[in-house]
């Protein structure tokens, strides 16, 4: 299975509720598109910036590494007019 990706990044508060629209249509799509995919979004609850919200895509079963270049791209497209600065990508795997 591959490691748990964490995608954050941050979008202005007058746009959150529609770049959270289109991030939640963008699971959909992939989940049905890769059976087994999970994948969530959160919003950063301590973060009190005026300006911006921090919002995380996580991914687990992505089936190979250019699923994840697959994602980005998609994801770009669609989040461009709401993104402030870069998406970021951390891999996490399990401790033995």
């Amino acid at each position: 299975m591959g490691p748990k990706r964490f995608v954050y990044y941050r979008v202005p508060h007058d746009g959150r509720a529609r770049a959270e629209a289109a991030v939640r249509a963008l699971h959909d799509e992939l989940r049905a598109r890769w059976p087994g995919l999970r994948c969530c979004l959160l919003r950063r609850a301590d973060h009190a910036s005026a300006d911006h919200a921090t919002l995380m895509e996580i991914y687990e079963g992505l089936p190979s590494p250019a699923a994840l270049a697959e994602v980005e791209a998609l994801a770009l497209a669609r989040l461009a007019p709401w993104l402030v600065g870069e998406r970021h990508i951390e891999a996490f795997e399990p401790c033995a």
